[in-house]
Formats: C-alpha cells, sequence, structure tokens
C-alpha cells in the first residue's frame, strides 16, 4: 500500500483519493482552528495592559511602545479573521479545505514574525537604539516559548498535512538565528548558540513525529479501504453462485433472510426514529457515515443480486466501487440484471 503515496510527501497519487482523505477531517480543522484563534485572540487581550496602560521606563522604551502596539494590532487582525472564516458558513461553503489549511498556517506564521518585532530587546537593534537605555534586564525565553507555542498548536492541536507546516518550521528556525547571529542575542553568543541548536531538535523530531503520525494514518485509510473492497468482491462472489444455483433449478428460503424477519430489523423498529437519528449523528461525527452527495450510483451495471440485497457498480469521490442495499432503496430489482 505505500506505493499508493509519495514517498517523500505522503500524498496519495490518486488525486480524487487525497481530496477525500483531507475533506473528511474538514470539520474537525475548522473547530480546532477557531479554538486557536480565540485563544491566541485572548493571548493577545492579556497583553494590552502591558503595552497600553504601564507607564514607559524613560523616552526609548516609549518609543518602543508605539512599535509594540502597532505590531500587536496585525496579528490580532489576523486571528480575528480567521476566527471569522470559521464562523461564516457561506464563507466556509465556498472556502477549499486546502485554503482553510493554508489560513491556518498563516495563523501561526504571522503571529511568529511579530513575536521577534514586539521582543524589546531585538526591536531596540532593528530601529538603531542601544538596548541598554530600555533600563530593564532581558532574555530569549519568551521568543522561545511563544515559537515552541506556534509548532505544538501546528502539530497537535490543528489537523494540518505535515507537509502544510514546513515552511512554519523553516520560519521559526531562520527567525531566530537571525536574531542571533545578525542582531545579537541579550543572553550571548555561547548561550544563543546552544538554544539554537535546542530548537532545531525541537522542531526537527517535531515535525519527524507528524510525518510519522500521517504516514500511520494513510496507511490505516488506505487498509480500511482495501478491507471494503475485499468484503465487496466477496459479497459479489457468493450473489453470482447465488444466482448460478437459482439458474439450475435450486430453491432458496429468500424471504426468510428478509429484513423483516431478523432481530436487528425489529429492534430498529421498536427503538423508533430516535435511535436512527442518534446513528446518523455519530457516523457524521465519527466520519463513517457516508453522505448521499458522495456517492453516484450506476443502475445499469448490477453485480449481484440475492433475497434481500442488490449490488450494483458505483462512483465514491470518483473511484469506482461496489454498493450495497436492498433492492428498493436502489431503485432497481433483480430483474433489471
Amino acid at each position: 500500500m505505500k506505493t499508493m503515496l509519495c514517498k517523500w510527501s505522503l500524498r496519495f497519487l490518486v488525486p480524487s483519493t487525497e481530496k477525500y482523505y483531507i475533506d473528511r477531517s474538514r470539520n474537525k480543522l475548522i473547530k480546532n482552528m477557531f479554538r486557536w484563534c480565540a485563544l491566541s485572540t485572548a493571548i493577545s487581550a492579556a497583553m494590552i495592559p502591558v503595552y497600553f496602560m504601564s507607564k514607559p521606563a524613560n523616552e526609548v522604551h516609549a518609543r518602543l511602545r508605539a512599535y509594540h502596539r502597532l505590531y500587536l494590532a496585525i496579528p490580532v487582525l489576523v486571528q480575528c479573521s480567521g476566527m471569522l472564516v470559521t464562523c461564516t458558513p457561506r464563507v466556509l461553503s465556498r472556502t477549499a479545505t486546502l485554503q482553510l489549511e493554508i489560513l491556518s498556517l498563516l495563523t501561526m506564521l504571522v503571529p511568529s514574525i511579530f513575536i521577534v518585532l514586539m521582543d524589546t530587546h531585538y526591536l531596540a537593534k532593528m530601529i538603531k537604539v542601544d538596548p541598554a537605555d530600555v533600563g530593564r534586564s532581558m532574555s530569549d525565553s519568551r521568543i522561545l516559548l511563544a515559537m515552541a507555542l506556534m509548532l505544538a498548536v501546528g502539530h497537535v492541536m490543528i489537523r494540518i498535512r505535515w507537509l502544510i507546516l514546513v515552511p512554519l518550521e523553516i520560519v521559526v528556525i531562520l527567525l531566530y538565528s537571525f536574531c542571533v547571529f545578525v542582531l545579537g542575542s541579550p543572553e550571548g553568543f555561547t548561550n544563543s548558540v546552544g538554544n539554537i541548536i535546542m530548537f532545531m531538535a525541537l522542531t526537527v523530531s517535531t515535525a519527524l513525529g507528524k510525518r510519522q503520525l500521517e504516514s500511520y494514518e494513510r496507511l490505516s485509510f488506505l487498509s480500511f479501504n482495501a478491507e471494503k473492497g475485499r468484503r465487496f468482491e466477496t459479497e459479489f462472489k457468493l450473489a453470482k453462485l447465488h444466482h448460478r444455483a437459482q439458474e439450475a433449478g435450486v430453491q432458496f428460503a429468500d424471504k426468510e433472510s428478509l429484513p423483516s424477519t431478523t432481530a436487528t430489523d425489529r429492534a430498529f423498529n421498536q427503538a423508533g426514529v430516535e435511535l436512527q437519528h442518534s446513528l446518523i449523528e455519530l457516523g457524521e461525527t465519527e466520519d463513517w457515515l457516508i453522505q448521499l452527495h458522495e456517492l453516484n450510483l450506476l443502475p445499469d451495471s448490477i453485480l449481484g443480486h440475492g433475497g434481500f440485497g442488490i449490488v450494483m457498480t458505483g462512483l465514491f469521490h470518483g473511484n469506482l466501487c461496489g454498493c450495497e442495499g436492498h433492492q428498493g432503496s436502489l431503485g432497481c430489482s433483480p430483474c433489471d440484471s
């Protein structure tokens, strides 16, 4: 099954399969994206007293605060845009899953850049001001923790493919390297180089772990679909044997296998519509219930039939498949074959 995956990117070689794979987790992506945007907006709101209400230590610090307020507003606008997209059904209906993944990436990428711009030491270096004039001790701990937060959100919280996250991983490493080697870290060169090595190890291990997990998920997805295909093939062979036996004059008590004669049907009828709605809701939540618009039946291509069920060819997201159901649900009868 590994031959069905691109060796490096882990994409399915069949475009329709890749589209179905990412679309099946679309709802979870939207929910987690909204949660992340709400969380990051709350974090930005908690920083308002620091940058808007506290009194600057001196004139240089007051000048830096003006930049801080501007740089704080831009990530907030990006996060609010993400929340607006996830809360607007009309926008979501016109937005592909890939576009949602890219927007989620931007909600992590933009704050990562402005974290550096909001740091007092590095901002002072960029505007040609001596950081010592600010009058306070500084370190890289906040920058490193914030970048580690972005990596954790992208790799654990939001369901994004590992390939989409590669730009984030590259940018955070380059950003901190630029701060250390070009601007100069307040922790000194030796300590900063140690920070870079540890941060690179964290980023690479996180990326490899995400890739390994996604590889396992994709192989499990292929295994599940292959198992369903083998089941349809077996049922098709059984239906052909049943048809040949009927042509040979062998009679079967078909009515004994009708749904109305089984305990399952009686249980469903006794439970009523409420249980059926619960099962439908569970199937939509766990992504195992196939929606009607995902399936295109081909009534002219009947594979087999029995006393209760009928199997015909269909298209599931453009892929050929077998469709099984009772004769009335598929709109045809065995005599059509």
